[in-house]
């Protein structure tokens, strides 16, 4: 069994700041592989999107 996701929110908010993120900087794929359901095994195919921060925003002091 194979099942694929993606986001579906056009934002992010940055873990460190809080900040709502817009701009996609990149996208990369994972495979997960879980226990066989039903005899069959399972694949999870996430695509996932990185965020850029703007340089306006700041971390730290």
């Amino acid at each position: 069994m194979r099942i694929t996701a993606l986001a579906a929110a056009d934002t992010a908010r940055c873990p460190g700041c809080g900040t709502q993120l817009h701009c996609v900087h990149d996208r990369y794929h994972r495979q997960l592989a879980d226990v066989a359901t039903g005899g069959r095994p399972v694949t999870i195919c996430l695509t996932v999107r990185r965020f850029r921060r703007p340089p306006s925003v700041r971390l730290g002091p």
